[in-house]
This record gives C-alpha cells, structure tokens and sequence, in this order.
C-alpha cells in the first residue's frame, strides 16, 4: 500500500470538512443546526455563489470573486473538495476500488465540443432568461435533489423504526415524522444517481469533465492556474502508472501531458509515482506542462509551503455547531364537521404560490435551482416540489401546496437558508407576517355551511390574521373574507373539511404584496374589587 502525500490528506479532510456539514443541512429531520451555520456551506457552492453575486455584485462579490481566485491560484480545488457532487463521486470511486483493486483508467481525449457545447447553452439560456440546464446540471442543485429525495426518505424511516423502538420503552427522543413522496422528482434524482455510478465505475470523474458546466467553466480557468500538477520530465519513466490512477482520465504518460482543464487535484498521481517524477508546485501558468529535474526541489518546497498555508482551512468543521431546540409548529387541532357531501365546484387557482420572500413568480423562477434544501427544512411540509407546473424551463422548482401543508405564521425557515436567494431573507418575523403572498377566495357553494346546514368555521379558526369572518346568514355563521388582511397563509385552506374541493383556497400573487396590519382588539378591562368578578 502506497503511503499518501501530504496533498491528498489534505484534500481528505477538506472534503470531510464541507461534505458532511452540507449533507446533515438536507437530512437534519429536527432543525437541530442553526440556519446561519448551513448558509457558511451552502454559499460557497458555485452557482449559489454565481447567483447571488448576479442579484447583488457589491455585497456577494467576496465568496464568488474568491472561488475564481482559488481557482487561479490551484486549480480544481472546487471540484475536488469543497462540490458535494464531486465528493460523492469520489465516495463511489473508493468503493469502486475496493470492489475491483485493479480498476485502471487511461487517456482519453477531452470532447471538447461536447461539453464546451452544454456550457455554451447554459450561458444562452441563462442570459435569455432561464436556468433550466443550471437546475439539472449544476453539481449542488443534484446533489441537493439526491440528498432530499432519496437520502432523507431513507432516513425518515430509520428515525419512524427508531421512534417506535424508543417509544415502546417509555423513551421520547426521537419523534416520527411523516414522508412525503414527489415521483417525478424522484425518479429523476434516482436516474441521475444511477447515471453517475455508472459513470464513476466505467470512467472516473467524467461527469465533471463532459457534462457539468461548472467543471467545464473553472477547467477553462483552471488551464491558467498557478500551482499545477507537473511531470518532471527527467524523472519520468514513462511507466503508466499515474495515467492509470488518473480518476479525470487527463494524464498523457507518453506524452507527458496534463490536460489542466481536466485535472480535478485529486493527487492520486502524486501518490502512485515511484519515481517521484509528478509535483504540485507554482510556476509560469503559460509554460510547458513538464518542467526540468533541476527545478525540482524548489518546486516540491513550494509544495509544501503551501499545504502548511492551506490546512488551516480545516477550522471550517468548527463551525458546525448544534442547536438544542425544536420548534413546536402543530396546527390546533380543532372540532370540524363530518362531511358527507362531496363538493363540486373546482378551485379557479390562476398562479401558484411561492413562499414569503420570493417578491414575485418570476424571481423566483428565474434564481432557483431546486436544490431543494428549503423543501426538506420547511416544519409543515408546504413547501413541495413541482414537475412542470411553473412550465418546462422550471421544473422540481417548489410551490406553497395547502393541501399538504400551511405556511406557519411563526415561520421564515425558507427565507434564512436559501442560498441563492431565490427566497431573499426576511429580516424579521413582523415583516413576515405581513408578506402577502396570496389572497383566499371562499366558494360558497362548496362550503358545509351551506351544503349540510351545519357549523363550521374551520377556517376562521385556524386563519392567524383574522382575514376571515364569519357572519351570521339563517342561524348559521358563513365564512366572509376580508383579503387587505390576507397573506395567503393557507391555513385556511389546509383546515377545509370539503372534498375533493376546497370552499376556501388561496390564489397566488404574481407579485407578493404587502397585507394590512390586523387590528388587535382591546381586552376588555376587568373590575377586579368585585368578590366575583367573572
């Protein structure tokens, strides 16, 4: 067993350092890590990083600027070990390996064409308008949809089996949660995993190389980079052993080449080299791949300067700190009316509804990436991805469903971590509560009151602006809706006893707006020098 270089431990733990952290943010079941603490690691993602930097160049310049910069200055190291996608791939190399110990890769030209061409249409779309192939194919955004879709599930069930275990000892730890399943977006997250496998056992990292437009894009600045990997040239034998271990398929032994724009700094090269004829070290980013033995000794001194620099980075795992408290956001539960009768009057909804802090549909469509992370952190599930209900250039991007859920008055969870800014934060809960994100329409001949001559009231009861009032009509107090008060919660429609259609729904606003200020009603003042005073 060949001992490994100082670089590529390194790499180990830096990838440690970013992958868990973003792993635990998409399968933290109980909102343990504070919000603050998953947007230090999911902003530094590439495309977040881009997308922000898009919407406000002056504030989110450093993150974005500075993941250029590292790329100058070392190359791939993005894509080695700070991309969840390119770490997970190299989770299924090493277990690749250790099914099939003789895995060898060897050279293969780059196909150019093919990937600079997915690169250039990403660029075309995105300038005229839409992120469709960024939202497919950007490694954070799959990875996200992977991590939701199929490795929360699996998760969900292990802590429901764990529960009832617990449960049956008298031990509440853990409490059940309930699954929700997307089919078109899990089985396209279950393709693109399946897809990936397949591509890591049969050629390495070459869903980095061919059809990531992120890796294509930092590969061209990568050519240029500072500190690369090089061949010193009197050293090397020609013996294949680098190109074999090389998991980017860039490594030209005969030749004595490095494909830069390939090369993800793995260091598995550096590794495997007997002769000690490959370094990473700085030099003329314009000069020749190879470099002469007699600079050699300089170079590997620059080599490990740099690692001393680098490894502070590891003091990133300090951050990830763990919060104690769960928030408690049950809807009340409340007496509603046994319905009988089904409704018939289908809900006329004209948009769908994006959450508070999105401004408009179209802000939203055009900066999320479905990655899906404020779906897996929203406490009542409302947030639920779609197919193409925003059209087929926004596909799996969420919607607010209130058959599912309801957005909770005391909630701004999904403005605090999206880290595009998609759903941009909502400084405070008060400004929150005022976001008008849609307007509930009532259907009167929908509604139980008017169907079965009975008491209801369920949404009255359950709507926290008060929006809805009910007003006396034959004995009976039908639903009135006063919208300057609505934001569009959904409350109302999630507690709607009728099937298969709601009496009350919410349409969304295109463009959110801003809801009156309820009027909070005086308390009555008690005489409390009575001996009774109730």
């Amino acid at each position: 067993m060949k001992k490994l270089n100082s670089l590529k431990i390194f790499r180990i733990i830096l990838s440690v350092v970013f992958f868990v952290p973003i792993l635990i943010a998409f399968l933290d079941l109980a909102d343990l890590v504070p919000h603050d603490m998953k947007l230090v690691f999911t902003n530094i993602q590439f495309i977040p990083a881009f997308l922000n930097f898009v919407q406000n160049p002056i504030t989110a310049s450093v993150i974005f600027l500075s993941l250029i910069g590292i790329t100058f200055l070392f190359g791939r190291i993005y894509c080695s070990s700070i991309c969840p996608l390119g770490i997970l791939q190299d989770i299924v190399y090493y277990f690749v390996l250790k099914i099939n110990k003789r895995k060898r890769f060897l050279y293969e030209d780059p196909k150019n064409i093919f990937r600079y061409s997915i690169l250039i249409v990403s660029v075309v779309l995105f300038f005229a308008g839409s992120i469709l192939l960024l939202n497919l194919l950007d490694p954070y955004s799959l990875f996200g949809k992977i991590s939701a879709n199929l490795l929360r599930p699996v998760a969900m069930i292990i802590n429901n089996g764990a529960a009832s275990v617990l449960t049956s000892f008298d031990i509440y730890m853990l409490y059940p949660v309930d699954i929700f399943f997307h089919l078109p977006v899990f089985l396209f997250s279950l393709s693109m995993l399946a897809f990936i496998i397949w591509l890591v056992t049969k050629k390495g990292r070459l869903y980095c190389n061919m059809i990531c437009p992120v890796g294509t894009f930092l590969g061209l600045i990568s050519r240029f980079s500072i500190f690369k990997i090089r061949i010193v040239e009197d050293d090397c034998t020609s013996c294949k052993v680098c190109e074999k271990k090389c998991r980017a398929m860039c490594i030209d032994s005969k030749g004595q080449l490095i494909d830069y724009s390939r090369c993800v700094d793995c260091f598995d090269c550096i590794s495997a080299c007997s002769s000690k004829a490959i370094i990473f070290s700085a030099g003329n980013p314009f000069a020749k791949e190879t470099v002469a033995k007699t600079d050699s000794n300089e170079m590997k001194s620059s080599e490990s300067s740099s690692v001393a620099v680098d490894i502070s980075k590891r003091d990133f795992v300090k951050t990830v700190i763990a919060s104690f408290t769960i928030p408690s956001l049950i809807l009340r539960a409340g007496e509603t009316p046994k319905v009988y009768k089904n409704s018939t009057i289908a809900e006329d909804k004209n948009y769908l509804v994006t959450p508070p802090g999105s401004r408009s549909i179209e802000h939203f469509n055009d900066y999320c990436t479905a990655c899906n992370l404020c779906v897996t952190a929203c406490p009542t599930k409302v947030l639920q991805p779609t197919f193409i209900e925003y059209g087929i250039f926004n596909v799996f991007q969420p919607k607010m469903d209130y058959h599912k859920g309801f957005c909770n008055f005391e909630c701004k969870i999904c403005s605090d971590i999206c880290p595009t800014d998609a759903i941009i934060k909502i400084n405070s809960l008060n400004e929150k509560k005022l976001v008008q994100v849609g307007i509930a329409h009532f259907i009167r001949e929908n509604c139980v009151v008017i169907t079965q001559g009975t008491d209801c009231g369920a949404c009255n009861e359950h709507c926290p602006t008060k929006a809805v009032k009910m007003v006396p009509e034959d004995k009976l107090l039908v639903p009135k809706m006063e919208e300057d008060l609505c934001i569009g919660c959904g409350a109302c429609e999630h507690a709607c006893p009728t099937k298969p259609y709601k009496a009350i729904y919410v349409d969304g606003n295109p463009f959110h707006k801003v809801a009156k200020k309820p009027v909070v009603e005086k308390q009555k003042v008690i005489d409390t020098t009575e001996d009774f005073p109730f």
